[in-house]
C-alpha cells in the first residue's frame, strides 16, 4: 500500500507541473499591445526593406534607421520576387490617390487590414508613379495595434517594400503618402509572403 501511495503522489505531481506549463503557456498566448509607434518621416526608414527591381539594389533598414545596401544579381531579384510566390492576401494591382504628407502620420490604406499568417512578410510593390508631378511616395506598414511599424520615406516606383511581421496573427496594412508638391494617382500592389 505504501508504494501505491508513493506513486500515486508523484504522478499527482507531475500531474500538476505539466498542466501549470500548460496554463502558463496559454496565458503567453494572449498579447498585451505595446506602445503605438508614431511614424518619423525625419528618419530616412525604419524596420523595412527596399528592393530596386531594375537596378537589383536592396536597401534594409533595422528599428533604429540604420541602413545596410547591398546588391543582388539579376537572378537573386527574380528569386527574391519569387519568394513572394504563394499570397494569401493581394489586392492585385490599385490605382489611388496618393496624398500629400503633413507631419509623417497620416496616409491612403492600401486595401484593408488583413491577417499575414501564414505568411511573414508584408510588401507594397510601387509599380507605376506619374514621374513629372510626384516621383516618389512614402510607404508605412502597421498592425492593428500600432505597436508593429515599419516606414520608409521617399520610394521610386519599380520597386517593392516589404517588412517582417513581428505579430502575423494580426492584421497588418499598408499605407502611401507623398512629399512631393502634389499629390497624384499612384499603382501599387499590397500582399503578404514568406
Amino acid at each position: 500500500m505504501k508504494k501505491f501511495k508513493q506513486t500515486f503522489l508523484l504522478m499527482l505531481t507531475l500531474v500538476m507541473c505539466f498542466s501549470t506549463s500548460v496554463f502558463a503557456a496559454e496565458n503567453e498566448m494572449a498579447r498585451k499591445p505595446g506602445k503605438a509607434v508614431e511614424i518619423d518621416f525625419s528618419l530616412e526608414a525604419r524596420n523595412v526593406n527596399v528592393l530596386h527591381l531594375g537596378e537589383g539594389k536592396l536597401e534594409s533598414y533595422d528599428e533604429h534607421g540604420i541602413k545596410t545596401t547591398s546588391y543582388l544579381t539579376a537572378a537573386e531579384v527574380k528569386a527574391k520576387v519569387a519568394e513572394v510566390g504563394t499570397m494569401s492576401y493581394d489586392t492585385g494591382n490599385l490605382n489611388i490617390n496618393v496624398p500629400r504628407n503633413i507631419d509623417g502620420n497620416q496616409g491612403r490604406t492600401v486595401g484593408s487590414y488583413n491577417v499575414v499568417a501564414p505568411h511573414t512578410y508584408v510588401n507594397l510593390q510601387v509599380i507605376t508613379l506619374p514621374q513629372t508631378t510626384m516621383p516618389t511616395i512614402n510607404v508605412a506598414f502597421t498592425n492593428a495595434w500600432g505597436d508593429d511599424t515599419g516606414w520608409i520615406a521617399n520610394v521610386p516606383q519599380n520597386s517593392l517594400v516589404y517588412m517582417r511581421a513581428s505579430y502575423p496573427d494580426e492584421p497588418y496594412v499598408a499605407r502611401v503618402s507623398t512629399n512631393e508638391l502634389y499629390s497624384a494617382i499612384a499603382t501599387v500592389r499590397s500582399f503578404s509572403s514568406y
